[in-house]
């Protein structure tokens, strides 16, 4: 048995308090545990998982990642920041979604997991995500060259055909550049998952707007499934 210690921070400053943390791998999950009051938390966890990572999937409440723990182990200790979800948004569905200046525009069907039969965890909800406290983990910025990141929620939901995303170009990338689609690796249910377990994978292109305000995914490039997305300069 090792052990997982964590501290978790809000983007908007103080500890996160009673967030359900789980430590997963490929092949295994932690049952959840809740951060204290100070945003710290211990789980432990089984000698057997395979590529381990915290993940976050309370997603009508947080922002939804996983993040794989990097180093020798079998014992972490790490430092994230969280973000809370905004209330509102309406069930993600065909047709045009939009939330928080993110559109998703999906011409097919939408498939919920098991984590979201309620329909009250089933609101498309967008909002920025902290890249820079994910120095030294799965998701950190500086290996993939990631400079404009998205929590995504509800997470895990597949859409076919991938849906066409809009977000702002909040990097002030130049008008008409093109731009790489990386997405978090938050699947291990799916034989061949969209992105690598708790890392950014590339899943497609996208170009900023004319007008330099909006990135919006390439036709053929679009969102296979709900999770953290990322962009850098092609």
């Amino acid at each position: 048995m090792s052990t997982v210690s964590a501290k978790l921070t809000m983007s908007t400053g103080g500890p996160a308090a009673s967030v359900p943390v789980f430590v997963c791998g490929t092949n295994v999950c932690s049952a959840a545990a809740s951060t204290a009051a100070d945003g710290t938390v211990l789980l432990p966890v089984c000698l057997d998982v395979a590529k381990p990572a915290i993940k976050i999937f309370d997603d009508p409440t947080w922002v939804p990642f996983a993040s794989l723990l990097l180093g020798a182990g079998p014992s972490f200790d790490v430092s994230l920041v969280v973000t809370p979800l905004p209330a509102g948004g309406s069930i993600l569905a065909p047709g045009t979604n939009r939330f928080g200046g993110v559109t998703l525009v999906v011409s097919g069907s939408v498939t919920f997991d098991l984590e979201h039969t309620d329909p009250a965890a089933q609101n498309f909800k967008a909002a920025p995500f902290p890249l820079g406290s994910f120095a030294g983990s799965g998701l950190d910025p500086t290996t993939t060259g990631v400079a404009n990141a998205w929590g995504l929620a509800p997470l895990n939901t597949k859409l076919a055909p991938p849906a066409q995303l809009t977000l702002p170009n909040s990097a002030s990338w130049s008008a008409g550049a093109a731009v790489d689609v990386l997405l978090d690796g938050t699947d291990t249910t799916t034989a061949t998952p969209p992105a690598p377990w708790g890392t950014w994978g590339v899943i497609g292109s996208a170009h900023v707007s004319s007008d330099g305000s909006t990135i919006t995914t390439d036709v053929g490039s679009g969102l296979p499934e709900v999770a953290p997305v990322a962009f850098r300069l092609h």
